[in-house]
This record gives C-alpha cells, sequence and structure tokens, in this order.
C-alpha cells in the first residue's frame, strides 16, 4: 500500500504541491496555463493515446457501455435525492450534473498511468471519453 502511494499518488501531489508553492511565491498569470493544458495538452494525450488504442473494440465498446450505464444510474440517484429533498428544478438539475459528471481527466489520466501503466491510461481515456 505505500508503494502505491509512493510510485502514484505521491508524484502527482508533489506536482500540485509545487505548483501551489510558485503560486503563492510568484504573482504568476496561471491562464495562459490552463488554456495550453486544456486545449492543447490534454487533447493530444487523449488523441495519441486513442491513435495508439491496443484494447479489443468489444472490451471498449463494454467499457463505454458500462461508463455510460454508471453515469444513467448516478443521474438518476442524484435527481431522486434532490426530489427527496425537495430542491427546486434548478437545483435538482444541478445536483444531478454534477454528480454524473466525473473529472476523471486531470487527475485520472496521470494516476491510471502512473498505477496501471500503458493499457491503465488506455482504459481511462477510454472511460473519460465516454463519459
Amino acid at each position: 500500500m505505500l508503494e502505491v502511494f509512493g510510485e502514484v499518488v505521491a508524484p502527482v501531489f508533489v506536482v500540485a504541491l509545487v505548483g501551489a508553492l510558485v503560486g503563492a511565491r510568484y504573482d504568476l498569470d496561471v491562464r495562459p496555463l490552463v488554456v495550453l493544458t486544456f486545449r492543447v495538452l490534454m487533447p493530444a494525450l487523449v488523441y495519441q493515446a486513442l491513435v495508439d488504442l491496443t484494447l479489443d473494440r468489444g472490451l471498449v465498446l463494454r467499457l463505454g457501455a458500462g461508463a455510460v450505464m454508471v453515469h444513467l444510474a448516478t443521474l438518476a440517484l442524484a435527481l431522486t435525492w434532490g426530489r427527496v429533498r425537495r430542491l427546486d428544478r434548478r437545483s435538482v438539475a444541478a445536483v444531478g450534473l454534477a454528480s454524473m459528471m466525473a473529472n476523471s481527466g486531470n487527475l485520472g489520466l496521470p494516476v491510471a498511468l502512473l498505477a496501471f501503466g500503458d493499457r491503465g491510461l488506455e482504459l481511462a481515456v477510454v472511460n473519460m471519453v465516454v463519459g
């Protein structure tokens, strides 16, 4: 367990910590980095992973179908919870959307790559694209 933390989780948090420390020390405008990450680097990573995909098409379809079912089940649970709590329509919609949309890209892809290697990254990319 400690090995997994040291090899998988810690590197991601070290990068985040360095970013936080640099941000606290220097008055940096991070918007260009955010734009670069979201509009260039992440799409390039996803594209490259999809182009190099070595997974069986049947596995990709099953994974995609499973991801869709999980998202729909999560949405149904969130909507039910919102109605039980007697939230207004707008709040119920917000709870539903926030519950079913996992942020599995920015943190999930590097962790999947570090934890499970290239095959884990392939599976995570398929899950992220479908989700």
